[in-house]
């Protein structure tokens, strides 16, 4: 989590390194601690419909997180296209976005 109340989820597979810098407005909890996998957290937080960022590949998917199966996402957008699918496989990250 960082300073503003945003928490971004990372795909194991997207990070490279980890550089700790002490100093205030970055906490790390939650998921990472238990050893939590991506899709399984993001399961949990799909029954409350939360407005997310979803970096897998170029553009993000911006919208509500609607539901989490084994292998897909399903964003409702706010474009022309509604929906979006997007392959767990292909996501490197998803931001939990202040509602309104």
């Amino acid at each position: 989590e960082v300073a503003g109340g945003t928490t971004t989820l990372l795909s194991l597979a997207s990070v490279t390194d980890v550089r700790v810098v002490e100093g205030p407005g970055t906490t790390t909890s939650g998921a990472a601690a238990l050893g939590a996998r991506l899709a399984d957290v993001l399961a949990q937080a799909a029954g409350q419909r939360p407005r997310v960022s979803v970096q897998a590949g170029a553009n993000p998917v911006v919208g509500d997180l609607w539901s989490v199966g084994r292998d897909v996402l399903t964003v409702r957008t706010d474009g022309s296209a509604r929906v979006a699918y997007v392959s767990l496989a292909s996501v490197s990250e998803v931001s939990f976005l202040a509602s309104g």
